[in-house]
């Protein structure tokens, strides 16, 4: 990966950030990552926290998510998006959001697509 870059990845499953964890062992990634997982506990949501979480606001329509993003890369880290911003519902994918497109015109950090089939070894 470029020091500095946007990964964007699809979202079949919650593995797919594992396997992004896994593909790039060397190299810390900070999510964009919704409230509702940050809701679930206090836990996770320390978890989260701990390994570099962007909390993202989704119902409150708050952007501070982007000036975020924008500072990690600025300071030459890696963010990580799922565009879609939530999993498939009964297989129906939701479309791509604007926010990474906001957030690549905002920077010079490259976009290095990910794709993934949801086959996790099966």
């Amino acid at each position: 990966l470029p020091k500095n870059c946007i990964l964007v990845s699809n979202h079949i499953s919650l593995m797919d950030f594992v396997l992004c964890l896994l593909v790039f062992p060397l190299r810390t990634i900070r999510f964009l990552i919704a409230e509702v997982l940050y809701n679930k506990n206090k836990f996770m949501a320390a978890l989260l926290n701990l390994i570099g979480g962007i909390r993202v606001e989704r119902e409150s329509h708050s952007f501070d998510f982007v000036s975020n993003a924008l500072e990690v890369l600025d300071d030459g880290g890696t963010v990580g998006v799922f565009p879609q911003a939530r999993l498939p519902v009964k297989g129906q994918q939701f479309p791509f959001t604007v926010s990474t497109a906001f957030i690549a015109m905002h920077t010079s950090a490259p976009i290095v697509p990910v794709y993934t089939d949801g086959n996790y070894g099966r």
